[in-house]
């Protein structure tokens, strides 16, 4: 799943940035939201994976997981591959000037989000890096406070609901900040280089917390069916195959590409704050569901996802995602100076390849190896 998201990114990018002469109308529309929704299955899969073992624990009334192991493989997951990425495009490509300490703290430190006019500079992308770096450091904070909240004594029914309000009193708070932003003007910005502002809060956790929550609920079903021991039929004859959930997606996604019509998708308007981004996670919902519940081998989709180049891609796809935005705006400046054809075939191979081979480097050299350590070191911890 995580291959689908990164290379509809891409996609989403290469477009925008190469604006081929049929790129209106309808198509123009999807293009637009197709970014923002590929950003939201990646939340909504973050909110799954992350949060299954933590509630499954708290279910069971067992102690909650170290935080040290959690941290060092988090840790290790995003910052290696991550600075190589940013490096990389630095001495490449001139992505950004590293002039002080401040810079340092800003580009290196994953701050783009919290200081006006910062979070899309340095690889572009790296605004996500952020929100998603502010969710692994909230999670075990809000299971500590589900343990702490919550008698010892208290059974599994119990457990399970005091989550569901955690996540969704969290949620409402999402949609009041939204609320409070738009109320305020955002747009009366105190300057560039301002920390912590109302301008930056789109760029902040709370502002899409739908799509972590949204994966987080998930978790929560898919805990409670398996204990179960059987699922309902109805769960069970809408899982059967991933056509039933991926249309679903598909005449969401229609009305979604509609109601956003001529808007950007990080521009913020009412609908977007009330219903774009719930809509967008209910979307990112109906996509993931068919890739954690169901038959693993019956249907086209799940066997596609299975397949081994699918699961190779998705293994690097983290650094794929991370340079492909560089390379997308350098290739669309080399075709247009004429030192590669300007054809968009021949422009898409080359990004594309490009922007494989900088992934190949980073899981091959940086990722895979630092990962497979932490690994080991966690696993003798225990």
């Amino acid at each position: 799943m995580r291959a689908f998201g990164a290379f509809g990114v891409f996609c989403f990018h290469f477009l925008g940035t190469t604006n081929p002469s049929w790129l209106h109308g309808i198509v123009s529309d999807w293009r637009t939201q197709l970014g923002p929704q590929c950003v939201a299955i990646f939340f909504v899969m973050s909110g799954f994976l992350l949060f299954r073992p933590y509630v499954a624990a708290f279910v069971d009334g067992t102690p909650q997981a170290r935080s040290r192991p959690y941290a060092l493989r988090r840790a290790v997951r995003v910052l290696p591959g991550y600075w190589f990425a940013l490096v990389g495009c630095i001495v490449l490509f001139g992505v950004a000037s590293v002039r002080g300490i401040t810079d340092v703290v800003v580009l290196f430190g994953l701050t783009q989000n919290y200081r006006e006019g910062s979070a899309l500079i340095g690889l572009g992308v790296t605004w996500t890096l952020v929100v998603e770096v502010a969710f692994y450091v909230v999670l075990p904070l809000l299971v500590a406070l589900l343990y702490g909240v919550t008698p010892k004594r208290a059974g599994e029914r119990t457990r399970l609901w005091v989550a569901v309000a955690a996540i969704v009193a969290v949620e409402i708070g999402a949609l009041a900040m939204r609320a409070w932003v738009l109320w305020a003007d955002p747009h009366s910005a105190r300057g560039l280089g301002a920390w912590f502002t109302i301008a930056t809060m789109k760029w902040w956790l709370l502002w899409h917390w739908d799509a972590f929550a949204g994966g987080m609920l998930l978790a929560l079903v898919v805990t409670v069916s398996t204990r179960a021991g059987e699922r309902s039929r109805f769960v069970e004859r809408c899982t059967r195959t991933a056509g039933p959930a991926f249309v679903a997606a598909l005449v969401l996604y229609a009305v979604l590409s509609a109601m956003h019509r001529g808007q950007k998708g990080n521009t913020i308007v009412v609908g977007h704050v009330y219903g774009g981004y719930l809509l967008q996670t209910l979307i990112a919902v109906l996509v993931v569901v068919p890739a954690i519940i169901g038959p693993p081998n019956r249907g086209i989709a799940r066997r596609l996802l299975q397949h081994r180049l699918v699961v190779w891609f998705g293994s690097l796809s983290f650094g794929f995602y991370l340079w492909h935005l560089t390379i997308v705006r350098r290739v669309d400046r080399w075709a247009d100076a004429g030192s590669l054809p300007s054809g968009l075939a021949a422009r898409f191979v080359v990004t594309f390849v490009l922007s494989l081979v900088a992934a190949v480097s980073s899981w091959y050299l940086i990722e895979r190896p630092l990962i497979a350590r932490v690994r080991r070191v966690t696993a003798t911890a225990r």
